[in-house]
């Protein structure tokens, strides 16, 4: 059964946050406190959420709203219970469930499995260690992801 009213949260909690993000520039600190701010506000949002009708599904929200959770979702990297409880009972679509399931490998300190997660080192962006790079184009292509190289490149 459908659930408009969850689904229009989702996409204003999704809204909020890229807001912010986009609004993050280097030497803005200030923002960065309301970024973790409102990370940890939409993390016991989504509890809530949780509690009161189960994991979000696409038959319940529509497609729009489950990627705005994943999203949100994405972000909880202070709370990695949420994201692999998400993981595991929402049905993302499996580009999405490739890049929080490598978010969920690096919060946990291992390597990443499709390479699609990132850092800085001196202003330059750095692939984090994948488990087996030698057969990522494969895993990325069935999760309708561009190969390796295609990522670095752009």
């Amino acid at each position: 059964m459908r659930n408009p009213q969850l689904a229009e949260q989702l996409i204003e909690m999704m809204k909020i946050d890229q807001e912010l993000r986009l609004a993050a520039k280097p030497g803005k600190e200030l923002i960065n406190y309301l970024i973790y701010a409102i990370d940890g506000v939409h993390g016991e949002r989504l509890r809530r959420i949780i509690d009161v009708h189960g994991y979000p599904t696409e038959a319940v929200v529509g497609a729009d709203a489950l990627h705005a959770l994943w999203l949100v979702v994405q972000h909880q990297d202070f709370d990695v219970s949420l994201q692999e409880e998400c993981l595991k009972n929402c049905n993302f679509d499996l580009a999405d469930e490739a890049h929080l399931t490598d978010r969920v490998l690096v919060n946990r300190g291992r390597p990443q499995r499709f390479g699609t997660q990132w850092y800085r080192k001196d202003g330059k962006l750095m692939l984090r260690p994948i488990e087996d790079k030698k057969n990522i184009d494969k895993l990325r292509e069935s999760h309708g992801l561009p190969k390796l190289k295609e990522t670095l490149q752009a």
